[in-house]
């Protein structure tokens, strides 16, 4: 690349340039070693043996970017096959179809309006659950949304109010939702329609 810069004024004008070269980045490498040696090796059966590696990786590179309409500000995102779900203030819910990672495309934009801010989603089969704040009334909740079709989520009337009103993460595995919100929550999640709380856990 060339770069020049032009000055002018009454008495005449004067140019210099320079010349930038990008190089371009080195490709990645992977050393793994068993026992401390690259192989082939024997090992006992039964027994043991450590495994090792080391990784020079690059710089991660922008490959696509998708453009948001209908929020200020997002605060959290979860992949589910060829689909994102991002969620933001004022109850924003949006899905980006992905399938194509250098143009990602918004098919689903959800904008609810005040007061709840969307803090945290996890998808969990056709549902995406999702911590959200009324920065108002200053309670907390857990908003399940069906996206069945990620092209036309629906949130359930009803949500679960949470005792307290600083969610920060969900993580679910099975029936189980796991909610950070200033204590650990156990969630029981088997019916999305029908939330319930069944411990609680100080941290």
């Amino acid at each position: 690349y060339t770069y020049s810069l032009t000055c002018t004024n009454l008495e005449g004008e004067a140019s210099d340039s320079v010349d930038v070269e990008v190089a371009p980045p080195p490709p990645p490498s992977v050393g793994l070693q068993i026992n401390g040696e690259v192989g082939p090796i024997t090992i006992d059966n039964p027994g043991d043996f450590d495994l090792s590696w080391e990784v020079n990786s690059v710089a991660p590179v922008i490959v696509g970017q998708g453009v948001i309409t209908g929020t200020d500000e997002i605060q959290g995102i979860s992949i589910d096959g060829n689909y994102a779900y991002v969620v933001g203030d004022n109850r924003y819910f949006g899905v980006f179809d992905i399938s194509d990672a250098s143009n990602p495309t918004l098919v689903a934009s959800v904008e609810e309006g005040c007061c709840f801010d969307a803090d945290a989603i996890e998808i969990s089969g056709n549902y995406a659950y999702v911590l959200s704040s009324d920065w108002v009334d200053d309670v907390s909740v857990l908003d399940v949304w069906d996206i069945s079709n990620p092209q036309n989520p629906v949130r359930n009337s009803d949500n679960l109010t949470l005792p307290a009103d600083n969610p920060e993460d969900i993580a679910i595995r099975g029936d189980i939702a796991y909610v950070l919100d200033d204590d650990l929550l156990i969630i029981d999640i088997s019916d999305p329609n029908m939330l319930n709380i069944v411990d609680s856990l100080p941290l």
